[in-house]
């Protein structure tokens, strides 16, 4: 039985031993990963049963009947597997020979997108931050372009383990700091963040940034957010 599923599976040479038989599909996609461990699974289970009905009823072995009802079994597993499967021909042959269904990978959406310049005399600050988690480490970068699309300045750097809105807040702050250290008084400020921006507009930044937001504000003749 090792050996029509060794050959399903397209392996060359096996161990039998549970550490090796859970970890031998490590390489493949996981969509054949999850069939690997469920027929393994279901392979030595039906193997004990079937052992236990022989010895005492005198049942003899049925091939055909164990591996329909191995067949069954995987059906079944790969129908609550979200793993993905790669458009190789091994991958292929594994889901042909047990009958399961394909699980192909979503195809990737085309946008067309579109990036306005700022107008004359006007700065465009394109800000952001990056972190694994909320909180986490993470860091703010900002970039700065003139009217002709040109990059004037970029500033990145890291804000040790904050909050994802401090950290949105301290890209912004960063940014006019830098802006009114360059005598750009003409500012457009955009940010993925609705909540930051909303802040910000509404004067309703948090505490920490306060002070410094009313000062920073007064050294610009306009600020667009």
């Amino acid at each position: 039985m090792w050996d029509w599923l060794c050959d399903c599976f397209q392996i060359t040479y096996f161990d039998y031993s549970i550490q090796v038989i859970m970890d031998q599909e490590k390489k493949r996609s996981t969509y054949v990963r999850d069939l690997w461990y469920s027929v393994s699974v279901a392979l030595l289970a039906h193997l004990w049963k079937t052992r236990n009905r022989m010895l005492p009823d005198n049942v003899r072995f049925n091939v055909i009947r164990f591996k329909q009802s191995v067949t069954l079994a995987i059906q079944g597993s790969s129908e609550i597997s979200n793993g993905i499967m790669h458009n190789t021909v091994d991958d292929l042959c594994v889901i042909k020979c047990f009958g399961v269904k394909c699980k192909m990978q979503d195809s990737p959406i085309i946008r067309s997108l579109s990036w306005i310049p700022p107008r004359k005399n006007e700065v465009r600050m394109c800000c952001d931050e990056a972190s694994k988690s909320n909180p986490s480490v993470g860091g703010p970068g900002t970039v700065f372009r003139d009217c002709y699309s040109n990059v004037l300045h970029s500033i990145s750097s890291g804000s040790g383990v904050v909050s994802t809105n401090y950290a949105e807040g301290r890209t912004v702050l960063d940014g006019k700091h830098f802006s009114s250290e360059h005598g750009m008084q003409v500012l457009w400020i955009t940010s993925d963040s609705k909540l930051t921006i909303q802040a910000f507009s509404n004067d309703h930044v948090q505490w920490r940034f306060k002070v410094d937001w009313i000062r920073l504000r007064r050294c610009f003749i306009h600020t667009c957010l």
